[in-house]
């Protein structure tokens, strides 16, 4: 039992984390459990593994953010869009004649 369960913490951390996750022995589990200590070691397995908790928690948290306002139209005001299509009135002479000159114009003679 013990040369079983040795062996399958020896692997990568993902096949760890599976072997716990689905076929650890219950008994010698829960006697881990019992003696565990809330004491984390920092070597570079555990260092990675909550920088990348970390980072995984926070994007996770703003993507849900991102999404509720854009569901809710934060910042969306009516105001908001018209301010942002609303030409300088010193430069509307400049976009009235670089669209006309960009608009065909019929030929009178083509009908």
């Amino acid at each position: 039992l013990l040369e079983r369960e040795w062996q399958a913490m020896q692997g990568p951390w993902y096949a760890q984390a599976w072997h716990l996750a689905t076929g650890a022995d219950h008994e010698l589990f829960e006697e881990t459990l019992q003696a565990y200590r809330y004491q984390v070691l920092f070597t570079p397995d555990a260092i990675l593994w909550g920088v990348i908790s970390a980072l995984l928690l926070a994007w996770l948290a703003e993507v849900l953010v991102v999404l509720c306002g854009w569901m809710f139209g934060a910042g969306q005001t009516r105001r908001a869009q018209q301010r942002h299509w609303r030409l300088i009135p010193a430069q509307g002479h400049l976009a009235k004649r670089w669209l006309s000159s960009r608009v065909p114009t019929p030929d009178p003679g083509s009908h």
